[in-house]
């Protein structure tokens, strides 16, 4: 079963940029992605849970290698 495309937002974001990081992917939550920051792939786990901004809702993602 195909999952659906959902706009994903990375939640911590200012970590590693101090841009919001959102992106499209069709995977279930519990995921492990990537997504492009400052020219390097950095992998994020996507979450089941919903966040509001000033451009919508998105699932929330968050960065992995940051706690480290």
């Amino acid at each position: 079963m195909a999952h659906p495309v959902r706009v994903f937002k990375v939640i911590n974001s200012s970590a590693l940029t101090d841009k919001v990081v959102r992106f499209r992917a069709a995977a279930p939550d519990g995921a492990i992605g990537t997504v492009p920051v400052g020219g390097r792939r950095e992998r994020v786990e996507l979450l089941g849970y919903q966040v509001v901004d000033g451009r919508g809702t998105a699932y929330a993602a968050v960065f992995l290698d940051v706690y480290l």
